[in-house]
């Protein structure tokens, strides 16, 4: 909606035009990897091929990943929302913060990830990491361990616990946003200027 969005200062601009392409890189090779993976379950005769290749791309990805968390690895909302998660770094979150901003409502934002699939589509990978993570016993904090062991016990099915992961997600983005915010000013913690 075109109240959802606002003016955004030149630091905002520059960091948004560097960290885009890396986006877009970023979006692509998960999708040449999908494909590729498709094309390995219906092809015998070039798998191996195939096979090098996704671990080419897979690679590729993993570098422009850390080349996009390490663009916004000292924005303080980000390395809080971090700890929140109980991750050390994260491409998925990273993208996020890309795209939505935490002064908005968490209805709001809500809304906004639904109606658009660029951005759903990273709250949906994050979310499932955080599930695999947390049903693995592996780095992600004791609250969403918590959580998904509760709603495993309701035997609830893995998409509504991932529709619920994703929406503590934004709940836990706006509130380290809003516990955050108490402590600076607005323009300093706005979701574009945490890029300065």
């Amino acid at each position: 909606p075109k109240e959802y969005f606002r003016r955004l200062t030149m630091e905002e601009v520059e960091m948004k035009m560097q960290i885009a392409p890396l986006i877009s890189r970023y979006e692509k090779l998960g999708k040449r990897i999908k494909t590729l993976k498709n094309w390995y379950k219906d092809s015998q005769k070039h798998s191996k091929y195939i096979e090098e290749l996704v671990k080419v791309y897979r690679r590729e990805r993993e570098e422009v990943g850390m080349k996009i968390s390490k663009k916004i690895d000292d924005i303080p909302l980000y390395r809080r929302i971090l700890e929140v998660i109980g991750l050390k770094s994260s491409t998925e979150l990273a993208i996020l913060l890309a795209f939505i901003d935490p002064a908005h409502s968490k209805n709001e934002i809500v809304g906004y990830c639904k109606s658009n699939k660029r951005v759903n589509m990273h709250l949906s990978t994050l979310a499932n990491n955080i599930y695999v993570m947390a049903i693995k016993n592996r780095r992600v904090s004791e609250k969403y361990k918590k959580l998904v062991e509760t709603w495993k016990s309701k035997k609830l099915p893995k998409r509504k616990i991932l529709s619920k992961i994703k929406t503590q997600i934004i709940k836990d983005i706006r509130q380290t946003y809003l516990l955050y915010s108490k402590q600076q000013t607005t323009e300093t913690i706005s979701i574009g200027a945490c890029w300065s």
